[in-house]
């Protein structure tokens, strides 16, 4: 596994968030980064990568991780561990 994403991970672990178990991941496509802001709070994890950018949220053993593209709104997302 790629370090970058072992640290990742591994922050989530160890952090809290406010993302709930029952969104639905489809239901998060063409959201904003300021409608996800307001609806769940800060991410736990922002990576950038040029105009993109990946934020991560956990609850318990649920991992989220939110894709933005330059537009900033939700193009991708998924989950691990126990959602």
């Amino acid at each position: 596994m790629n370090p970058m994403k072992k640290g990742i991970l591994l922050f989530l672990l160890l952090s809290g968030c406010s993302l709930s178990r029952g969104v639905e991941l489809a239901d998060l496509k063409g959201k904003t980064m300021e409608q996800l802001k307001n609806s769940y709070g800060k991410p736990v994890v922002v990576r950038y990568e040029g105009d993109h950018q990946m934020w991560a949220y956990k609850e318990g053993e649920c991992n989220r991780l939110i894709f933005f593209d330059a537009t900033q709104t939700v193009q991708f997302a998924e989950s691990r561990g126990d959602c």
